[in-house]
């Protein structure tokens, strides 16, 4: 019994992720690192902070490449929509998918949950950080399939435009993904946004 006390406490002490929930307007925090995600219960928040380094999109496309990331529209990248920054702490949130009901997953509510809480669009550049610095198995741990970077929508035809980080059966993306604003998300995906 002890033995198993003491691996909760250390896995619990590694703390890597804070994970929390929302209750009534206060956060209540578990503090907890992926792999003791299950240990500390159900999470509906993920928070995580990225470093920016001035790495420029051309610059992100041959660091992510090397890094053995696939990357599906590097135009995205190399846009005048991509600004970098050099030395800024961004404070990324997370929403779960499952923070809203099957019909309520839409774009416009997920971005109306997180303006009631005073976040803000990531940029492009938080996209490749996060990309980065996040594993393929620490989605796992999250309970994620992907995490959609909230950025300002672009265009696309009578789409808009999200650049998500994910992995499949091909190997590890920053991927893109076209969605209408009615259009509903599926419960797997987590929502970023920073504070």
């Amino acid at each position: 019994m002890k033995k198993v006390v003491l691996v909760i406490v250390a896995a619990l002490m590694s703390l890597s992720f804070s994970f929390g929930q929302e209750t009534g307007g206060s956060k209540r925090m578990v503090e907890a690192s992926p792999a003791a995600q299950k240990l500390a219960g159900a999470s509906s928040i993920v928070r995580f902070s990225v470093v920016s380094n001035n790495a420029s999109g051309k610059k992100w496309i041959a660091r992510l490449k090397q890094a053995g990331f696939f990357i599906h529209d590097e135009g995205l990248l190399l846009s005048k929509n991509f600004k970098a920054t050099k030395g800024v702490t961004y404070n990324v949130v997370i929403y779960k998918g499952k923070l809203w009901s099957k019909n309520d997953r839409t774009s416009d509510n997920i971005k109306s949950r997180a303006a009631y809480a005073s976040l803000a669009y990531p940029s492009l550049e938080i996209a490749c950080l996060i990309r980065e610095k996040i594993s393929d198995k620490e989605i796992d741990a999250m309970g994620l399939s992907s995490i959609v970077i909230m950025h300002e929508p672009i265009k696309a035809s009578k789409d808009m435009l999200y650049l998500v980080v994910h992995h499949d059966d091909f190997g590890s993306w920053l991927d893109t993904i076209h969605f209408s604003s009615g259009d509903l998300w599926d419960e797997s995906c987590g929502f970023a946004f920073i504070e």
